[in-house]
């Protein structure tokens, strides 16, 4: 049995772990920003290194997804929770402590750690992990007795979601509502031997994080060299592998996101202001800047031009696909927004634009988000003006239903209110 503090490991490794977060979430100096550059980088890095690493005969396994995250936070000084707890994770089981939980809060959408757990316990029964259980939470920089979970529930001091990262969706509740959920367990000397056995990682795939990306410059190098392995890999049986999907789609929606951010050709070393209420942007062409300026006399033009900066903020962070979504979804009336979603697809191939890229957990795309809508107000023009620029109408969502199915049933719901209003 080990004799070492728990508590005091934990807190040592979530000083370790804050201290690599030049750029991370929920870091201090970083809090207040828009530029979540560095994490499309992880995210990007993490799967195509597991892509990579099933070519050369590993499997996506969870120890070496923690691994990787452990090592892709490092590189890119960045990480939201659950970079940031899979990382410590990883820094505990290297220093050969055991008594430890992967976990997540079932309704909070947040990652964190359960370190001394009683081993012979009920993992689903919080109640019977014992009275010398810590959460371990690198996110907030605290480690705090389990039985302080439920008062830290009630905290709204700490920890706040950044609304930029949920601006397609409601926030989630507190992030530690609900329960803890136990995703990775290493509960004894075994489990901690099989979990270090079970990281096979080749080291083509270690020398992809060896050295700490900080430039621009840096970026720039990196995204050359994700983007080579991505179009090699698109060559190999491996990209049509079914339980490799998400993981492939991940990749492509983070390398579009980057390639409006870093240029291959130029350093962008200096900020050009926006015309979105004076942020620093990093200038990536005449598209971009022209994008800009026509959205901005459109917008203006607009009897209330505010109702679109949340529209703003994605084109400021040159997520394009989601402002498209954004515009989908609008909550005022279809004809207002149909002008701003015309400027934006006329920038469709010049920019990169996916039309078909799935978001949060129903796994709708823009046109799934423009069907659903027309049972509000019966309008399909959002709706058709998608489909004559190529996006995909037989595109299923997580449930498996098409857009056009989507769309019959809004009409249908729509002609039955209005019959109903009608007859009042």
């Amino acid at each position: 049995m080990q004799s070492r503090d728990l508590k005091k490991e934990a807190e040592l490794t979530i000083a370790k772990i804050r201290n690599q977060l030049t750029y991370g979430s929920n870091n201090d100096s970083d809090r207040d920003r828009a530029d979540f550059l560095r994490g499309h980088f992880v995210r990007a890095a993490v799967h195509i290194a597991l892509l990579k690493n099933a070519l050369l005969g590993n499997d996506a396994s969870l120890p070496n997804v923690t691994k990787l995250k452990f090592l892709a936070m490092a590189k890119y000084g960045y990480g939201q929770c659950d970079e940031q707890a899979h990382a410590a994770f990883m820094d505990l089981v290297e220093k050969g402590i055991y008594l430890i939980d992967y976990c997540h809060t079932s309704k909070g959408k947040h990652c964190l750690l359960v370190v001394g757990r009683d081993p012979a316990s009920d993992k689903n029964d919080m109640s019977t992990w014992g009275d010398n259980v810590f959460i371990c939470d690198p996110w907030i920089n605290r480690v705090y007795p389990l039985s302080d979970f439920q008062k830290m529930q009630h905290e709204t001091t700490l920890g706040k979601y950044n609304e930029i990262l949920y601006s397609e969706e409601s926030l989630p509740p507190h992030y530690l509502s609900g329960t803890i959920i136990i995703e990775i367990s290493v509960k004894n000397k075994k489990d901690l031997i099989k979990f270090q056995n079970d990281i096979k990682l080749h080291p083509k795939i270690v020398s992809m994080f060896a050295s700490k990306a900080d430039s621009i410059k840096e970026l720039e190098t990196d995204f050359r060299k994700l983007r080579e392995d991505f179009d090699m890999m698109k060559k190999t049986p491996l990209f049509t592998r079914p339980e490799l999907q998400e993981y492939i789609a991940q990749i492509q929606d983070n390398l579009t996101i980057i390639s409006h951010r870093v240029s291959e050709e130029k350093t962008p070393e200096t900020p050009v202001k926006s015309n979105f209420r004076g942020s620093v942007v990093t200038a990536t062409g005449d598209a971009h800047t022209s994008l800009v300026k026509q959205l901005n006399v459109a917008i203006k033009k607009d009897s209330k031009p505010s109702d679109f900066s949340t529209i703003e903020q994605s084109v400021e962070k040159f997520n394009y696909g989601q402002a498209v979504r954004k515009l989908c979804t609008f909550k005022e009336e279809p004809e207002r927004a149909l002008p701003i979603l015309n400027i934006l697809l006329q920038f469709k191939n010049q920019l990169k634009i996916n039309l078909d890229a799935q978001v949060g957990d129903e796994k709708y795309a823009a046109i799934h988000y423009a069907a659903v809508k027309v049972a509000l107000h019966g309008d399909r023009s959002l709706y058709d003006l998608l489909v004559k620029q190529g996006a995909n109408e037989a595109l299923p969502d997580k449930h498996g239903k098409s857009a056009a199915q989507h769309l019959q049933e809004s009409l249908t719901s729509f002609k039955s209110q209005s019959s109903k209003t009608f007859q009042a």
